[in-house]
């Protein structure tokens, strides 16, 4: 029986934060897999599938998946590994609704990237003004 373990809201909010950490690793070290997942998604959540299709989808979107979890920190796409993968704990009445929950997840990950960064646009300036140069057509 496991002990009674309470978290605090600070102690669930590191857990997401290391979660995302590990998350955008697995992205670094398989950024060809994670653009794969995003077009398969896109297409599973816009599009009807087949009955037919269903195994080979799923199977190769929790391929992918477990390519991205081989961390064993990895939380985020090892839940969703097994939660679509038809040879793990999958259920075909769900596979769309986990679809559209990784989606949400995903674009959850990408925002709090995007946050991470400081980028700026830089415009070229006139080196005596130090305004902004205006090209004209």
């Amino acid at each position: 029986m496991k002990p009674n373990v309470h978290l605090t809201i600070a102690d669930l909010q590191q857990k997401w934060l290391d979660g995302l950490m590990i998350s955008e690793e697995a992205v670094f070290r398989n950024a060809d897999t994670y653009q794969e997942i995003k077009k398969l998604l896109n297409i599973i959540n816009s599009e009807p599938v087949d009955v037919g299709d269903y195994y080979r989808i799923a199977s190769e979107l929790g391929d992918m998946l477990h390519t991205l979890a081989k961390d064993k920190r990895e939380v985020i796409f090892r839940y969703f590994a097994e939660r679509i993968d038809p040879r793990k704990n999958a259920d075909v009445r769900s596979f769309r609704f986990e679809c559209i929950d990784l989606s949400k997840q995903l674009s959850e990950l990408e925002q709090w990237r995007r946050n991470r960064r400081q980028l700026r646009i830089i415009r070229p300036t006139s080196q005596s003004s130090g305004r902004p140069l205006r090209r004209t057509i």
